[in-house]
C-alpha cells in the first residue's frame, strides 16, 4: 500500500541565515567559476591566487566545493551545530537545556511542537500509545534529536548509532500492537453509594509513547528495520527521503498507509530539487538548486511558512489526514543576478554598532584550509556579535543611568513639592485660626454693639421718666404689661411641661421599639446563619451521597414494585384463564363439630419416659 506524504514548510532562524551567508561568501568564487567558466577576469584572479597560495593537501575542485556547499547548507538548515566536522560530546548533549537546543533551528522547533501536541492529546478520547519514527540525515543529527527528547514523556528507541543514554526501555509488541489509537469505550466497574468508578480497558503503560530514531541511510538499506514495531507516523528531517522504500510498504493499525511528514525548508536546494525533479546528471541538478537558492535568498525575507500543526495532529488522531502537495517554489524575478546575489548578503543580520562584512574570498582551498576558513569567519562573526552586544549593553546602561538620574530628579521635585505643600498646609492652619478669631471677634463686637444700643435706649427711657413730673400713668402701664407677660409665661411653662411629658413617653416607646428590633435582628441573624449551615450541609458530600443512595434505593424499590405489579397481574390473568377452562371452586374450611374429629376421652395409660 502506498504511503501518504505531508510536507510541513519550515524556515530559518537568524543564526542559520548568518551561517549560510558565511558559507556563500566562502564559495562565491568557486560558484562563479563553475557557472561561468569562460569569464577571463575570474580565471585571471584564480591564477594569481594559485601562485600566491600554497596548499598542503590536495586542492578542492569547484565541483567538490559545490557539493560541500550543498551538504553544509543542508546541515545548517537542520541545525547550526551540525556544521562542525567532529562529533559533539555526549555529556554536552545530555547537559544542554532543550529550550536552548531547539532555539537555533526552526526545524527542531516544529518537531518540538509536534511532539508536545501528541503528548498533550486528550487521553480520554485517544487512548493507547503513539509510535513515531524520526528519520535524520546522519548519526550526529540523531544525537541532537535524542538530546532534545531525553526528559520528554516518550520512550526512546535508538535504531541507528549508539544511544546517548540507555533508559532500559523494552518494546513489547504483543501489548502495543493491539492498543487502539482512537477513542475507546469505558464501562462502569464498581458502584458504591451513588458514585461510579471507571477503569480504563487499556493498561496505564499504553499511555507511554514511543519514538524510534533512525538515519535515512539505514532506512534505505534495511527493509525490515521497522518490522518489529507498529509505526504510526514517520517524521523525516530528510526532505529527499524516498517514500516508496520497501521499509514503508506496510499499513498502520487502522488500516491506512503510513503518513510520512517531511520537514521542508522553503526555498532550500532540497525544495528546488523536489520541485524541478532530479536530473540524470547529479551535478546539473545540484548546480541548478544552488543557483536558485543563492539568488532566491536575497529576495526571501520571511522565516518560512507557518503550518497549522494542531490541525495536522488532530487530523492524524481522527484518521482524516490527507497528503499535502509540495509547497510552490517561488519564482525568481527577472532582475536576479548571480554575481549580485553572491556579493550582497542581505540575509545577514545587520549590526548597528559593529562593522562586519563578508567579502568574496578568491582563495583556493583544501579540506583543512576550508574548515579553518569556516571556523575563522564564524569566530569573527561571533566576536562581532559580542562587540555588538557589549555596545548595545553599554547603550542600555547609559540609558538606564540617564533614566535613573531623571527619576532621581523627579524624586527631588516630589520632595520639594511635598515641603511646599506641607508649608502651605501649615499656613492654611494658621490662617484658619486667624479667621476663626476674626469671626469670633466680629460676633462679640456685634453682640456688645446690640447690648450697647439696648442700654442706650434704656438710659434714654429712664431720662424721659426722670423728666416727667407725674409718672403714675407710666407705672400703671408697666404693671399691666408685666402682668400680661407673667400670664404668657405661665401658659408657655404649662405647654412646655406637656411637651416634655409627651417627649418622655415617646422616648420610652422608642427605646422599647428599638430593643424589640434589636432582638428581632439578632434572631434573624441566627436564622440566617442556621440557614447557611443547613445549605452547606445539604450541598456537602455526605448529604449528596445519602441523597444519591436514597435515589438509588428508590429506583430499586420502584423496579421491585413494578415487578410485583406485573407478577400480580400475570397471576390474576392466569387465574381467570384457568377458571374459564376448569371448574375451580373455593374449598370450605373444616367444621369444628365434625363427626370424624378425634377427641381424648381419658388419661393415657402408656408409660412416659423422661
Amino acid at each position: 500500500m502506498s504511503t501518504s506524504v505531508i510536507y510541513v514548510p519550515v524556515g530559518l532562524t537568524s543564526l542559520q541565515r548568518d551561517l549560510i551567508e558565511i558559507l556563500v561568501s566562502i564559495h562565491a568564487f568557486s560558484l562563479l567559476r563553475l557557472m561561468k567558466p569562460d569569464d577571463p577576469a575570474l580565471n585571471e584572479i584564480s591564477k594569481k591566487q594559485e601562485e600566491r597560495q600554497v596548499l598542503r593537501l590536495p586542492q578542492l575542485s569547484d565541483v567538490q566545493m559545490m557539493y560541500l556547499l550543498a551538504a553544509n547548507i543542508r546541515a545548517v538548515a537542520n541545525h547550526p551545530s551540525l556544521l562542525v566536522s567532529h562529533y559533539m560530546p555526549r555529556q554536552l548533549l545530555l547537559m544542554e537545556p532543550g529550550e536552548r537546543l531547539i532555539a537555533a533551528s526552526h526545524k527542531f522547533q516544529v518537531l518540538a511542537s509536534i511532539v508536545d501536541k501528541f503528548s498533550g492529546r486528550d487521553r480520554n478520547r485517544f487512548t493507547g500509545s503513539m509510535k513515531l519514527a524520526l528519520i535524520a540525515h546522519n548519526v550526529k543529527e540523531l544525537d541532537l534529536i535524542e538530546g532534545f527528547l531525553l526528559g520528554k514523556l516518550v520512550r526512546i528507541k535508538r535504531l541507528s548509532g549508539t544511544s546517548l543514554f540507555d533508559e532500559k526501555h523494552v518494546y513489547d509488541s504483543s501489548v502495543s500492537s493491539d492498543a487502539p489509537s482512537v477513542m475507546s469505550s469505558r464501562e462502569p466497574s464498581e458502584e458504591n453509594n451513588g458514585y461510579v468508578k471507571y477503569v480504563s480497558q487499556e493498561s496505564q503503560s499504553d499511555f507511554n509513547d514511543w519514538v524510534f530514531l533512525a538515519t535515512s541511510t539505514h532506512v534505505a538499506h534495511d527493509p525490515d528495520l521497522f518490522e518489529p514495531y507498529d509505526i504510526d507516523m514517520v517524521i523525516s528531517f530528510d526532505a529527499l527521503l524516498d517514500s516508496q522504500l520497501p521499509v514503508f510498504a506496510r499499513t498502520r493499525r487502522s488500516g491506512g498507509p503510513i503518513p510520512i511528514v517531511k520537514l521542508l525548508v522553503e526555498g532550500s536546494p532540497d525544495h528546488c530539487i523536489l520541485a524541478s525533479g532530479k536530473e540524470d546528471d547529479e551535478n546539473v541538478s545540484t548546480e541548478k538548486a544552488l543557483n536558485y537558492f543563492v539568488k532566491n535568498r536575497a529576495y526571501s525575507t520571511s522565516g518560512g511558512g507557518v503550518a497549522d500543526l494542531s490541525l495536522l495532529v488532530n487530523s492524524f488522531l481522527e484518521d482524516t489526514l490527507e497528503k499535502s502537495p509540495l509547497p510552490v517554489l517561488p519564482e525568481l524575478p527577472d532582475t536576479a543576478d548571480l554575481y549580485r546575489a553572491l556579493t550582497t548578503h542581505s540575509s545577514l543580520k545587520k549590526l548597528e554598532k559593529t562593522q562586519f562584512s563578508l567579502p568574496p574570498r578568491p582563495d583556493q582551498f583544501d579540506i583543512k584550509s576550508y574548515q579553518a576558513a569556516i571556523t575563522d569567519l564564524v569566530l569573527q562573526r561571533l566576536n562581532a556579535c559580542e562587540s555588538e552586544f557589549d555596545a548595545r549593553e553599554e547603550d542600555v546602561l547609559q540609558k538606564r543611568l540617564r533614566e535613573t538620574e531623571r527619576q532621581n530628579g523627579f524624586d527631588e521635585m516630589r520632595m520639594e513639592s511635598a515641603k511646599i505643600y506641607k508649608s502651605l498646609k501649615e499656613g492654611e492652619g494658621r490662617q484658619n485660626d486667624v479667621s476663626k478669631k476674626a469671626e469670633k471677634a466680629k460676633s462679640d463686637f456685634e453682640r456688645h454693639d446690640a447690648r450697647y444700643k439696648t442700654l442706650l435706649e434704656r438710659a434714654k427711657h429712664l431720662e424721659n421718666l426722670v423728666n416727667l413730673l407725674d409718672c403714675s400713668n407710666e407705672l400703671e402701664t408697666a404693671r399691666g404689661s408685666l402682668q400680661t407677660l407673667k400670664t404668657q409665661l405661665n401658659t408657655l411653662l404649662d405647654e412646655n411641661d406637656k411637651l416634655s411629658t409627651c417627649n418622655d413617653n415617646l422616648r420610652l416607646k422608642y427605646q422599647s421599639t428599638s430593643t424589640e428590633a434589636a432582638n428581632e435582628s439578632l434572631g434573624l441573624t441566627t436564622l440566617e446563619e442556621t440557614k447557611k449551615a443547613l445549605e452547606k450541609k445539604k450541598s456537602g458530600p455526605l448529604t449528596t451521597m445519602r441523597v444519591s443512595e436514597a435515589h438509588f434505593h428508590e429506583k430499586q424499590a420502584q423496579k421491585e414494585l413494578n415487578r410485583c405489579q406485573e407478577q400480580s397481574f400475570f397471576y390474576q390473568s392466569l387465574t381467570k384463564r384457568l377458571q374459564t377452562h376448569y371448574a375451580i371452586t373455593k374449598r370450605d374450611s373444616p367444621s369444628k363439630s365434625s363427626t370424624n374429629s378425634r377427641t381424648r376421652r381419658g388419661r393415657s395409660t402408656a408409660p412416659v419416659y423422661t
